[in-house]
């Protein structure tokens, strides 16, 4: 009995000295990462790498990357060399004029074709021609890199997609540029102030204009000059006087700077390319051109729209190449190459800027007309402009 009180006694000094001491605090939940096998475990942040690594090296085994761009040859050599020597996969390029470039795409898909992986070309083909007919693919979900992804590095805190959806069209650039370029020997700059000196009789059939029945920077201009939406700024009966100057309509651009540089025509509306004159710089040839900026500033895309078309045959190398060419080493020295601004915060202008010659934002009245909204409408404008000009369109 004696034995059974002195256990009674011990089990309830060893529950006073259990009850005293202190609480210990629950352990702490494994994270996720933490709860898996310590060879599998792999950061947030490092997550990306993995699948980045993987679509890397799917995209070496393709080896290809198949692009159909309206972009020069400047910029296409460029880019393809800096591809090539960091991912190892080679660009093929389809290169040519923005419509027809679009209608291959859709006639190849119409025979079952698929050869196209990416579209670098204008934005407002992309939206009225490609979209409709089905022909892109979202690019969001091909965003890997954290500077890709990362929204903020972007003009307005927003990626700059021109679509409806924000999806499809991404136009990464963004700047100011001059309707018209002069030849500094043959036209004095106080002879250029105003879109009515273009009405001037000393120039008619001097003057060098992009096709009117391309879609693109000239419509684009047209539009903004003749829509009710702007004033209009200057209306149809301005054109129709501009027609009557008779201008000569050039669709290449490479050509267009060569006769303004050797001076066949003195000035040059919405056609030619500051980069082929910088080329030509380079090489020490003497340029006398100068961009003229009149009364309207009309915000471009630079012909630049980024899209990934349906049913990519090389999707690895596409997506190596988008987050690429979107990152800050891609658009520094895409923007290098072409010489233009891009919508990234985080890039500085042109290494190369001269502002008598590259297109720089000026002060003046600056219209955004590269809205999937806005370009819809363009067909009308497409048809005004054709109907217009066609007594100076080629046969």
């Amino acid at each position: 009995m004696i034995r059974n009180m002195f256990f009674g006694l011990a089990v309830i000094f060893l529950g006073a000295l259990m009850a005293c001491s202190p609480k210990s605090e629950p352990a702490e939940k494994p994270t996720i990462s933490e709860a898996l096998p310590k060879e599998t475990r792999v950061s947030v942040n490092e997550s990306w790498q993995v699948e980045w690594d993987k679509t890397l090296a799917e995209a070496r085994k393709e080896g290809t990357l198949v692009i159909y761009s309206a972009r020069p040859p400047t910029v296409r050599d460029g880019l393809s060399t800096a591809f090539k020597s960091k991912y190892g996969v080679d660009i093929e390029w389809l290169p040519g004029q923005n419509n027809p470039l679009a209608e291959k795409i859709l006639a190849e898909r119409r025979a079952g074709l698929y050869l196209a992986d990416v579209w670098l070309g204008s934005a407002q083909t992309a939206v009225t021609s490609l979209k409709p007919a089905g022909a892109l693919s979202p690019l969001k979900p091909l965003f890997m890199l954290p500077e890709v992804k990362h929204e903020k590095a972007w003009d307005k805190g927003r990626f700059p997609f021109m679509d409806t959806e924000g999806n499809y069209v991404f136009t990464p650039i963004g700047y100011t540029n001059a309707d018209l370029t002069r030849n500094t020997d043959m036209v004095r700059k106080e002879e250029m102030q105003s879109y009515s000196d273009l009405l001037n009789p000393k120039w008619k059939g001097k003057i060098m204009m992009a096709d009117p029945k391309n879609a693109g920077g000239f419509l684009s201009w047209f539009t903004v000059l003749v829509a009710e939406e702007f004033g209009p700024i200057l209306g149809l009966d301005y054109m129709r006087k501009l027609a009557e100057q008779e201008p000569v309509i050039v669709r290449d651009d490479r050509v267009a700077s060569e006769w303004l540089v050797r001076g066949k025509y003195p000035l040059a509306l919405k056609v030619g390319q500051i980069p082929i004159f910088e080329e030509w710089r380079k090489q020490g040839v003497r340029v006398p051109v100068e961009p003229v900026f009149l009364e309207v500033r009309i915000m471009a895309t630079g012909g630049l729209s980024i899209c990934l078309i349906d049913r990519a045959p090389h999707r690895n190398s596409a997506t190596v190449f988008l987050n690429w060419l979107l990152s800050r080493e891609g658009m520094a020295l895409y923007t290098n190459l072409d010489m233009k601004q891009t919508r990234r915060i985080d890039i500085p202008a042109p290494k190369e800027i001269n502002p008598n010659i590259v297109y720089v934002k000026q002060p003046g009245n600056h219209f955004e007309v590269d809205t999937e909204e806005f370009v819809l409408k363009f067909p009308k404008f497409l048809k005004m402009s054709e109907e217009v000009f066609a007594k100076v369109l080629p046969k």
